[in-house]
């Protein structure tokens, strides 16, 4: 069946502009890029490659919106 929306959720965010020292704030974050060494792989190829419409996370406590990113563009 055709989807009109494909939406994520999760706890940690790929990204956010919170000053403390999180791995949000890192370009080299678990979440986005992983350790594909450990097998351990990121979210934000695969949420790339299958059109992700909406990311829902929380852990930050603060709301925030942003234009569609990838990869820091």
């Amino acid at each position: 069946a055709e989807r009109p929306w494909i939406v994520t959720f999760g706890h940690r965010p790929m990204y956010c502009s919170n000053k403390n020292a999180d791995d949000c704030t890192n370009h080299e974050s678990l979440i986005r890029v992983g350790l594909p060494f450990l097998n351990w792989f990121g979210l934000e190829d695969l949420f790339y490659k299958y059109r992700v419409d909406l990311e829902l996370w929380a852990h930050e406590h603060s709301y925030e919106r942003m234009f569609p990113m990838y990869n820091f563009k």
